[in-house]
């Protein structure tokens, strides 16, 4: 599933710089998430930036069940380092389907299929083509 957002937009005209995503159960109250991430225009990683090419306008989710009610909100942060106001909660169903998304294989960095590493840029493919960029820190 990917949730999809709208343009950035700042009135002092600065540079989009984060995204915070939440899910929450019910609508009106976020505060026992299910999931929530935060990801900023760059993060560096041996020489890679590994958010080159996000527009941070998406957020790809895996992690929910079939046949639940979630909500989902998101705010943006400018280069200046000011959050937006959250947005409106938008409500929505998963169906079954969201479950059968398989791991296929993991990939590194230079295309070598590996199992999970820690300290390491890895990529996770799955069997409806999408690709997921993650890295293990311990």
């Amino acid at each position: 599933m990917i949730l999809i957002a709208d343009n950035f937009s700042d009135q002092d005209g600065d540079l989009h710089g984060s995204s915070q995503w939440q899910i929450s159960n019910d609508c009106n109250d976020f505060t026992s998430l299910i999931f929530d991430s935060w990801k900023q225009y760059e993060n560096w990683y041996l020489d890679i930036n590994t958010q080159e090419n996000d527009n941070l306008r998406d957020e790809v989710i895996r992690s929910l069940d079939g046949s639940s009610n979630y909500c989902w909100r998101v705010r943006y942060r400018d280069r200046s380092l000011a959050w937006s106001e959250w947005s409106t909660p938008i409500p929505f169903v998963t169906d079954n389907s969201i479950v059968n998304n398989k791991l296929i294989k993991i990939i590194d960095i230079l295309g070598r299929e590996v199992n999970k590493e820690s300290n390491t840029i890895l990529f996770y493919i799955y069997n409806d083509g999408t690709v997921e960029k993650k890295i293990i820190i311990e």
